[in-house]
């Protein structure tokens, strides 16, 4: 999607790009969020490793855990 802006990659069926065209992922991206700030990219971020844990039975730790993995540690809280 290179860097086209998040309103075009999250375009529908109708235009000629869009996450419509891409992977179940990137699809779910595109229905969950409006926008993709700081925010939404750590929830999405968290919402993964839980997928990952759940997924292989594992435990990653608490959210301080998996921020500080994620590179995101100094996201405390909704910024």
């Amino acid at each position: 999607m290179q860097n086209y802006p998040y309103s075009e990659k999250r375009a529908d069926a109708n235009n000629t790009r869009g996450y419509f065209n891409g992977s179940y992922s990137e699809n779910l991206v595109a229905e969950k969020y409006e926008q993709w700030t700081a925010i939404e990219i750590k929830d999405r971020s968290l919402d993964l490793l839980g997928f990952m844990e759940k997924r292989w039975d594992i435990n990653m730790g608490d959210e301080a855990i998996k921020l500080k993995l994620l590179n995101l540690d100094f996201m405390t809280g909704d910024m």
